[in-house]
């Protein structure tokens, strides 16, 4: 047996299931939505209706005869979904790929066997527990991450300057509206045209990154140095920028490299118009950083850390100044809860002020293709606790 498939077997299916940024149950046994739910393409109405009721449904974890876990999803009706149930691997192939992994499919193998090498060793915070008022000590981090040197040649060889790239700048223009000639300026992003090589871990599906459309490129960074908290770059995350109905994600990171607590940020210079302004912005996901990244007032964001599923780990408690003020700047869906969930547990206590604001709120006008949205309350006091 490989031992990649031993060590995927030998971990625990909660464990797999943050690590692919679900939704875990109060309970510890159950995760959502369902990937194979979300992959579904239905065209009758009534059953897309169907669909998305059923996928609000978590995915149950038993036990079967063996003594081995495995994952269902359990519809309104009590049924399970066709394809809704599986191992760690099943789970890894349909959140990955969108599909089950069957024998002889190499290119799904390729993806399931670098999620499991490139993380297996790696113990999510979230699992931990500490009843300690301290703040939290960075924990060394078993998984790879890319190097500077790896980030660096990548963006020198293969991608080009957002303005350079017909293609992404008139995604970022037409459809985002974003300035690329201001994504440029402050190096928040890259382009990667379709003919320049690209390693091993820029692909997916054995395809290139450009070849699917993940054509928009942006690097990442991470907290090192206990004494001295400070960010480096040590990733990458490719945007999509097609509408294309094949089930591959709108993000992709590099393949069998690990992306848990890294974010986005203004190169190495963020903490400038942190300590300016003594605030600190949080948004979730690409675009949402990128358009705060370009507003000229930075008064109203201060520093600006964009993040992603994972990213919320206690070594940014040391990161943050106590005497900043933060603030998670969300659109009203899941997605956005969940980062405002995550960053409040964690800073909570730790800084002056932590509380949720509508990005609205800061950028606007908006971009063309995301009309307003209710703006709804600040987070309620008893979310939103100065430290004494």
């Amino acid at each position: 047996m490989n031992a990649w498939l031993g060590r995927a077997r030998a971990e625990s299916i909660i464990q797999v299931a943050l690590r692919l940024g679900l939704t875990i149950g109060h309970d510890g046994k159950s995760f959502g939505p369902c990937p194979s739910c979300d992959r579904e393409r239905r065209s009758s109405p009534e059953r897309e209706k169907q669909r998305q009721i059923d996928r609000r449904q978590p995915c149950i974890i038993r036990r079967n005869e063996a003594g081995h876990e495995y994952w269902q999803h359990v519809t309104n009706g009590g049924k399970g979904c066709a394809d809704g149930h599986g191992d760690g691997i099943a789970l890894v192939a349909w959140v990955k790929c969108g599909m089950q992994w069957l024998r002889g499919d190499k290119d799904v193998e390729r993806e399931v066997r670098c999620f499991f090498e490139g993380n297996c060793d790696t113990v999510p915070h979230r699992l931990r527990r500490s009843s300690s008022t301290e703040r939290p000590a960075c924990t060394v981090e078993a998984a790879r991450y890319l190097t500077d040197a790896e980030v660096r040649e990548f963006l020198f060889k293969s991608c080009v300057p957002v303005s350079a790239a017909p293609e992404v700048a008139a995604y970022l223009r037409d459809k985002r509206g974003i300035d690329p000639a201001e994504v440029d300026s402050r190096r928040l992003a890259f382009a990667l045209p379709r003919d320049r090589p690209v390693p091993k871990w820029g692909q997916t599906r054995g395809r290139p990154w450009a070849a699917t459309g993940h054509q928009l490129v942006l690097p990442m960074f991470r907290v090192v140095d206990l004494a001295e908290p400070k960010l480096v770059v040590a990733g990458l995350r490719a945007r999509r920028i097609v509408d294309t109905d094949d089930g591959l994600a709108k993000s992709l990171a590099p393949c069998g490299v690990a992306s848990r607590g890294l974010v986005f940020a203004i190169g190495t210079k963020w903490r400038v118009d942190g300590e300016a302004f003594a605030r600190l912005t949080l948004t979730e996901g690409e675009m949402d950083y990128l358009t705060l990244g370009v507003l000229t007032d930075r008064s109203k964001v201060g520093a600006l850390l964009g993040t992603i599923s994972g990213s919320a780990q206690p070594e940014y408690a040391n990161l943050i100044p106590a005497h900043w003020r933060v603030f998670a700047a969300q659109h009203n869906d899941d997605s956005g809860d969940s980062m405002a969930k995550a960053w409040h547990g964690l800073l909570r206590g730790r800084v002056k002020e932590i509380k949720r604001t509508r990005i609205e709120r800061i950028a606007i006008p908006l971009a063309p293709s995301e009309p307003p949205k209710a703006t709804g309350q600040e987070m309620p006091a008893n979310h939103a606790r100065s430290a004494p």
